[in-house]
């Protein structure tokens, strides 16, 4: 049917969203600094150790490598990985507490979805496998 969204279209609208809120950000910081302390000399001085050291951008890196990842690696597998990284960009550091998290996380959005009629991709070869096996045990 056209016009349904499948999931791998979420991580692209989520993307987008990022972009137009980062503009904004950009703009609303813009404004709120006097004239004489823009100062834009600084982007000279942009590093590639500041770069990588950034979360931010840690973060854009994940959300880039979790598009295509989807149809490949499926949704379970693709969202553990997804939300263990981003629990740990977000600095938590005990395995267990990342492991929940990430598993919760995950099967929080895989009840959503399949609530909305939305199909999740399964991924192929073994990840299709697992995913099928993930699925038969998450069905109750």
């Amino acid at each position: 049917i056209q016009g349904n969204m499948d999931a791998a279209q979420w991580p692209q609208i989520i993307f987008g969203l990022l972009i137009v809120c980062l503009i904004a950000n950009m703009i609303k910081v813009y404004r709120g600094t006097p004239a004489e302390k823009r100062n834009f000399r600084q982007f000279k001085t942009i590093s590639l150790p500041a770069i990588l050291k950034s979360k931010v951008n840690w973060a854009f890196v994940a959300l880039f490598a979790v598009i295509p990842a989807f149809k490949t690696i499926g949704f379970i597998p693709t969202g553990l990985i997804f939300c263990t990284v981003f629990t740990l960009l977000f600095g938590e550091r005990k395995p267990l507490r990342i492991a929940l998290a990430a598993l919760i996380i995950t099967l929080v959005l895989y009840v959503l979805f399949i609530n909305l009629n939305i199909m999740l991709p399964r991924g192929a070869g073994i990840f299709r496998s697992f995913h099928l096996f993930a699925e038969g045990l998450a069905r109750f």
